[in-house]
């Protein structure tokens, strides 16, 4: 099983005032974009071929998503509909409360390590626009010994296909390396 934790602005939006800035199609390669009218997201884009990518890799069996953003529930109820994103079934993951930067304490960092303790995923991928923005972060995934990907999208951008492609490989090498080895230990 592999886990994968969804942030939301910055993933599945590319967050600019889109009153000033065009989508960004040449950067991330997907062509369909649309302003975001979801109450309470940043001005930005998303775009219909992103979701599309994102709902059939969360069909694929021995994938689970779950949603680990500040939106909390707001996520399934507000932005997927909105964006067309077959996401309300994903566990949300709460937490924004405890979150302490000024003593370098962040939340999701906190609760990705209480989840992946909880199930046990063989693998798991994070999609955040703020990872290497926080150092603790960054050291754990340099040092953490299970098999993962770390996707930190430009905020302005979002996922890109090759974000896109880079997920789908990790996945078809982790669902192959179980299913032939038996073990995530033994990658």
């Amino acid at each position: 099983m592999i886990t994968a934790y969804f942030d939301a602005d910055g993933i599945f939006d590319a967050a600019t005032d889109h009153r000033f800035s065009p989508p960004p199609a040449e950067q991330t390669g997907w062509d369909d974009w649309h302003p975001i009218t979801v109450p309470g997201a940043f001005p930005g884009y998303w775009s219909r071929e992103l979701v599309d990518a994102v709902n059939r890799i969360a069909s694929l069996p021995g994938v689970t998503c779950k949603w680990l953003t500040s939106w909390e529930e707001q996520a399934p109820l507000q932005l997927a509909p909105a964006i067309g994103l077959n996401a309300a079934g994903w566990e949300v993951i709460y937490g924004v409360e405890e979150d302490d930067p000024m003593n370098w304490h962040w939340w999701k960092l906190a609760k990705i390590h209480e989840d992946l303790e909880k199930d046990r995923p063989e693998g798991f991928i994070w999609l955040d626009d703020d990872i290497t923005s926080d150092p603790a972060a960054r050291h754990w995934l340099r040092t953490i010994d299970r098999p993962h990907l770390a996707i930190c999208p430009k905020t302005t951008d979002g996922l890109t296909k090759t974000h896109l492609y880079d997920i789908e490989a990790f996945i078809g090498k982790q669902v192959w390396a179980c299913s032939s080895v038996g073990r995530a230990s033994d990658f």
